[in-house]
């Protein structure tokens, strides 16, 4: 795994708590921020992305929020949108 992924995906799940989001962010921004750091803060939204794709987070009420949550966090990582996918 690309640096920073760890602590990009430990981001993303909190992203349903933006209290603990900036928390975790605070502690690992200098992971995060770094050049090789943004990889991997890039691939663990994507891999997240993914899963939800695939239905595993199916049963979370709130899962269109989450997915819209991450695709918001790959689009500031990024600089653009990701494709929303069309199949599972």
């Amino acid at each position: 795994m690309p640096v920073g992924f760890d602590a990009g995906l430990l981001h993303v799940y909190s992203l349903r708590v933006p209290e603990v989001a900036a928390c975790v962010r605070a502690r690992f921004g200098d992971i995060l921020d770094m050049p090789a750091g943004r990889i991997g803060a890039l691939a663990a939204p994507c891999e997240m992305l993914q899963s939800v794709a695939r239905g595993k987070f199916a049963d979370i009420a709130d899962i269109a929020d989450i997915a819209d949550a991450l695709m918001n966090r790959a689009q500031t990582l990024a600089g653009r949108r990701p494709p929303r996918s069309t199949q599972c």
